[in-house]
C-alpha cells in the first residue's frame, strides 16, 4: 500500500538521509520512510513554468517519516540538482531537496 506524504509512520532509523534516493517501491517498503507526492512543474507553449492542477499527484521523492514541522502551504521544491521540478502540497520535502530560491505560485498549464 502506498504511504501518503502526510502520514506519520511510527519509528525511524535515526538517520536523516536513510530515505534519500529511494524509488517509489523501496520508499513504500521501508517503514522508516514516507513518499512525498506532488505536482510536476511543466512548461507551457510559451516556455513558462506551469502546473496542471487537475492531474493526480505523482511520486516526487522519499523522506524520513516524520511530518513534524510541515506547513500546509503549497511549496515549490527543487530536486538535489537545484531544478524546481515539483509543486508540493505542503512544506515536507524529499530528503536532499530544498525549496526553490524564487518562490512561485504556478499558473495552470494550458493545453
Amino acid at each position: 500500500m502506498r504511504i501518503a506524504f502526510f502520514m506519520l509512520i511510527m519509528g525511524t532509523m535515526g538517520c536523516d538521509d536513510a530515505c534519500e534516493g529511494l524509488d517509489e517501491d523501496a520508499c513504500a517498503a521501508n517503514t522508516a520512510c514516507a513518499a512525498i507526492d506532488g505536482l510536476p512543474v511543466q512548461q507551457d507553449s510559451s516556455g513558462d513554468d506551469c502546473v496542471d492542477y487537475e492531474q493526480s499527484y505523482e511520486f516526487a521523492g522519499c523522506a524520513v517519516a516524520d511530518d513534524s514541522g510541515c506547513d500546509d502551504a503549497m511549496t515549490p521544491a527543487a530536486d538535489p540538482s537545484g531544478d524546481c521540478t515539483f509543486y508540493l502540497p505542503n512544506s515536507c520535502l524529499p530528503d536532499g531537496w530544498s525549496t526553490c530560491e524564487t518562490w512561485t505560485d504556478y499558473e495552470q498549464c494550458e493545453p
